[in-house]
């Protein structure tokens, strides 16, 4: 029986970084979505579960504290 891939979730407004990082953790095997601000990642949690949040902390709009 096969285990499940995490799933994380990367919110970033900054594409090259959100890229990079997305790139990095689905090379260690997670299965990874990204967002460019906190709307888009409202948006997907709406019809999607994920394991982990990594986000930025200082985006326009809507923080990643919000």
């Amino acid at each position: 029986m096969s285990e499940q891939k995490k799933r994380i979730l990367v919110v970033d407004d900054e594409e090259n970084a959100c890229i990079a990082l997305s790139k990095i953790l689905a090379h260690e095997g997670y299965e990874v979505a990204s967002a460019g601000n906190g709307y888009e990642a409202l948006n997907y949690l709406r019809g999607n579960e994920v394991d982990l949040i990594i986000t930025d902390i200082n985006m326009p709009e809507m923080d990643g504290l919000a």
